[in-house]
């Protein structure tokens, strides 16, 4: 992760009620159970582009708009979820972990990055992408 946006997170969380970087080995360990309910490609920058069953959320340069966006999107997750930060950069990443206020608070504070939010239950997963939209992502099981 890039020097000056690892400091700028590390500062943003420093004092945040459980709020805190996982050690690597459970973020290693999330990451590879999502890829694996997802089918995400780890060897891509972008693990979310071009996969079906996804829907598109633009707010462009508009942060009231993304705002809007984002709080509705995270309303399908559990009250603690994890912040994935990517930020155009390939697997491994560091994650996060907070109450979902407090991270989407976090990410209104911060400059814009790249990153995807999901809960313990690992069912759902938002990206917030380069382009300025979001993908997100449900788990579903159909049944034959």
């Amino acid at each position: 992760m890039d020097k000056d946006l690892f400091k700028a997170i590390s500062s943003a969380i420093n004092g945040k009620e459980d709020c805190y970087f996982v050690p690597d080995e459970r973020a290693t360990q999330l990451i590879t159970d999502l890829t694996a309910k997802f089918s995400f490609d780890l060897t891509k920058l972008f693990i979310w582009a071009k996969k079906d069953l996804h829907n598109f959320y633009e707010y462009g340069d508009d942060r009231e708009k993304w705002e809007t966006i984002i709080g509705d999107l995270s309303n399908r997750f559990d009250e603690e979820i994890f912040l994935c930060i990517t930020n155009e950069e390939f697997y491994p990443w560091k994650i996060i972990k907070g109450k979902k206020s407090v991270i989407i608070g976090l990410l209104t504070e911060l400059p814009w990055f790249e990153y995807f939010i999901f809960d313990a239950t690992l069912q759902y997963v938002v990206f917030d992408t380069h382009d300025n939209f979001f993908v997100d992502f449900i788990q579903s099981w159909i049944r034959i």
